[in-house]
């Protein structure tokens, strides 16, 4: 796993600048502080008694205060603000649930006399606790998780996400997702008929509370700022009295510390700046306002807050007395709106008309993303095939079947199959707050489910090498070799989807039948980066991997798409299981043992401060039809591979299965790429101009495709080409079929020239016919099978020399 990272770290000098792992270390640092006064045999009690110390120290900092007149002031230190520009640092997400920690804090303290001390002296100390606290909390989560259960660790995951991370999509793409699922006709007019007001009113007044609260507040401070500033050259030339001065001292200390009808918004003046009724404002302030009851219970709310149950999620507007409103953070918006409207729609009659135009609004979208993605491809939607209903069915074939069942989307690639189940269900709070029964319900309904449906028309695949569509027929499928299962989800399961092999664990999907899943958001986003369909179809592989997850820990999808870009996502077999399948391969040596045993879980932090740049500052201007800025960030892509002029031939003169051949040759590692780029040249060269034949055979000994052997060529000149070509393909067939992969693909050259002009793909047959059983006995055994390298040193005349020991110095 880690050879390619630790390269790159010995080319920079070892440093790391890595701002992400960095914040973790520091945190980790702080944690470790933090407990090590612990007993180590009463941890849980230790932490149990620094949570309830630290809630009481909050509780008493909080008491007195204007509730919203405190919540602005941790606004202003914790979250993002920029002054027109985007900005992107390690971090900045943490701030969102700080404020939200202290907000919870403010709105249920008791009402009480004035305190003394104003919010700006405090908050630093709360935003401190609260941090405090997030990090005891989730140290709580994972001492109290049992090691023996993996639902318990996703619960911690799905916990921890969930008092920790907002905005896990581009608020832009969840807004988008939102007007689709409520702003249908129907839909909307049921909507409006069980609360008054549609999800335009429903985003318009929500935006326009931020963006209120934001103008107001840059307003008031520019203003006392420039005044300041104005009033001090004034007294600095001797214009301005000392009363003027401490005037506009004032203003500006009020500026920067404003009281609750300063830092909130009218009701009135969100109705002008809508142009929406007052009632239709209020309305919708009501229902999205959390109305806490200022009983004192702190300890209470912040507890059920530190197990991911958050009144703020689906009610993220607190209020005044006076109805003037605050919106605590804009990051909390769109999963409020979704959830809201939601719930207001479950109560009416219309709930399953809903819930099936939520079903073809995922299906579509997905079907878009697909297309992108591999565009090339044939394509099944929202189809309906047969399975066998019973063992005797099954005995008897597929046109003896009875059983109808739906398919979601079937794409095929030449000879790659990828089957496709969409779930537009939610994760419950109850599962937020790791709830296991209801965490188990929840994900059974979302991944199992959708695991089990895409396994299903999976086997049918593998088994009967075809499918007997409804209204169709019988769908020849005998030419896939390789099959991928994917899930796609309407929620952002952050976390859950990356815990495959907790997954696994837990019972919720099978080791054989892993999909990936994802959600739409983020699929929508990977089709907008790859470059290649070949880069998807690796990431596949890789991502598809049952310890992909194991090795590789990531906050989200995104994380480990980015981090593919840049490092590969390699997981290396265990090389005993590999010749278990390929026997022609030589004893593994101690070495590639210890290498795969090397190979150690680790953390890969977050990758998106690249894409954040190039999402705000070029593809989100793009495509709302503005121009992008002058100094855009580049798009996130692939690290460049020694194989691009290879790939471009493949795809000029492959007329099949190009894609399957471009992703198998951009599997291997940069070393290996950098060779196969040269076989051509090095068979060229060793073809005594054109008139003799050469040979590099590569055999690529994968398990979870079957293997591959990979053949660069030359034609001798006179000889026939198509002939050559064909005597060629048999001997793919034969060799294939003798070391026992599944397919091939053969390079082929003109020596005199170095020119390739051929690319020809063969699939590996389970039989063979006369043509190659007739070869099959003047092939060299499997196992004198020589490496590439071998070969290629022997073409040009060279011998491997054996490596040198440096002189110690």
């Amino acid at each position: 796993m880690g050879k390619e990272r630790r390269k790159r770290l010995r080319d920079s000098g070892g440093v790391s600048v890595d701002a992400h792992a960095h914040a973790i270390v520091r945190s980790l640092s702080e944690m470790t502080a933090t407990i090590s006064g612990f007993d180590a045999d009463h941890l849980a009690d230790g932490l149990e008694l620094e949570i309830r110390r630290s809630i009481i120290r909050i509780a008493d900092l909080v008491k007195g205060q204007r509730p919203l007149e405190l919540i602005e002031q941790a606004r202003l230190r914790a979250l993002p603000w920029h002054t027109g520009q985007p900005t992107y640092q390690a971090g900045i997400e943490n701030g969102f649930t700080l404020v939200e920690l202290i907000a919870i804090a403010a709105m249920k303290t008791e009402p009480s006399n004035a305190s003394s001390v104003t919010p700006d002296e405090i908050v630093d100390e709360c935003l401190e606790i609260a941090e405090k606290l997030r990090e005891l909390a989730s140290v709580r989560a994972v001492a109290g998780a049992d090691p023996n259960d993996p639902l318990a660790w996703i619960g911690v995951s799905v916990q921890i996400t969930e008092m920790s991370m907002r905005g896990s999509s581009y608020a832009e793409l969840l807004e988008e997702t939102t007007r689709d699922l409520f702003g249908d006709e129907a839909i909307d007019r049921n909507l409006r008929q069980a609360t008054g007001f549609g999800v335009s009113e429903v985003m318009s007044i929500l935006s326009g509370l931020h963006e209120l609260q934001t103008r107001n507040m840059n307003r008031r401070q520019e203003g006392a700022f420039r005044e300041y500033e104005r009033v001090s050259w004034r007294r600095a030339v001797g214009l301005a009295t000392e009363r003027e001065m401490a005037d506009a001292a004032d203003r500006l200390e009020g500026a920067l510390q404003p009281d609750e009808t300063a830092a909130s918004v009218s009701g009135s003046d969100i109705a002008r700046l809508t142009q929406l009724p007052l009632e239709t404002v209020e309305d919708v302030l009501d229902a999205f306002t959390w109305h806490a009851a200022a009983d004192g219970d702190v300890e209470g709310a912040l507890r059920a807050f530190l197990i991911g149950d958050n009144p703020l999620r689906a009610t993220p507007v607190v209020q005044t007395s006076s109805q003037r409103a605050m919106l605590v953070h804009p990051a909390l918006k769109q999963a409020a709106i979704r959830e809201r409207l939601e719930s207001a729609m479950r109560s009416t009659s219309a709930w399953e008309q809903y819930q099936s135009h939520r079903g073809r609004l995922l299906e579509e979208r997905t079907r878009r993303a697909f297309e992108r993605l591999l565009p090339s491809a044939r394509t099944w939607h929202a189809f309906h095939y047969y399975v066998p209903a019973n063992g005797a069915e099954e005995a008897l074939g597929p046109n003896s079947y009875t059983k109808r069942v739906e398919g979601d989307h079937l794409i095929v690639v030449d000879d790659v199959a990828i089957v496709i189940e969409d779930k537009a269900v939610a994760l419950s709070s109850q599962s937020r707050s790791a709830t296991g029964f209801r965490l188990r319900k929840d994900l059974t309904g979302i991944i199992t489910k959708a695991a089990e449906q895409a396994d299903r028309l999976v086997k049918r695949i593998q088994a009967d090498k075809g499918i007997r569509v409804h209204g169709v027929g019988w769908l020849d499928l005998q030419s896939v070799r390789e099959i991928h299962a994917v899930a796609v989800s309407l929620e952002d399961l952050t976390s859950t989807s990356t815990a495959t092999a907790e997954l696994v664990q837990a019972g919720l999907i099978a080791v054989e039948s892993v999909p990936w899943t994802v959600s739409i958001h983020d699929l929508d986003l990977i089709a907008e980066l790859v470059a290649h369909p070949a880069e998807f179809l690796l990431y596949l592989r890789r991502r598809r991997h049952p310890e992909a997850t194991v090795l590789y820990t990531a906050p989200d999808e995104l994380d480990l798409f980015l981090y593919f870009f840049e490092a590969g996502l390699y997981v290396q077999e265990n090389p005993d299981a590999v010749r278990s399948v390929f026997s022609f391969l030589p004893q593994a040596s101690v070495s590639e043992r210890e290498r795969w045993r090397e190979q150690t879980p680790g953390v890969i932090t977050s990758r998106t401060d690249p894409l954040d740049a190039w999402y705000l500052e070029d593809y989100l201007p793009t495509r709302s039809g503005k121009a992008k800025r002058p100094s855009a960030a580049p798009k996130p892509q692939m690290s460049p591979s020694p194989l691009v002029a290879l790939i471009e031939g493949v795809d000029r003169l492959c007329g099949y299965a190009a894609i399957s051949i471009d992703a198998t040759l951009l599997s291997g590692d940069t070393k290996a790429q950098r060779r196969m780029a040269r076989y051509g040249g090095d068979v060229s060269r060793a073809s005594a101009g054109g008139t003799i034949e050469r040979t590099i055979t590569v055999p690529i000994p994968t398990l979870a495709d079957g293997g591959w052997i990979l053949v660069w060529s030359t034609c001798p000149t006179g000889c026939d080409r198509g002939r050559w070509v064909a005597s060629k393909l048999t001997y793919l067939r034969a060799k294939g079929h003798q070391i026992g992969v599944s397919r091939s693909a053969l390079f082929a050259f003109d020596g005199a020239t170095g020119e390739m002009f051929g690319v020809f793909y063969q699939a590996i047959p389970g039989e063979l016919g006369q043509s190659e059983l007739a070869i099959l006995p003047r092939l060299q055994p499997a196992s004198a099978m020589r490496s590439a390298e071998q070969v290629r040193m022997m073409m040009v005349g060279q011998r491997p020399q054996p490596r040198r020991r440096k002189k110690r110095r």
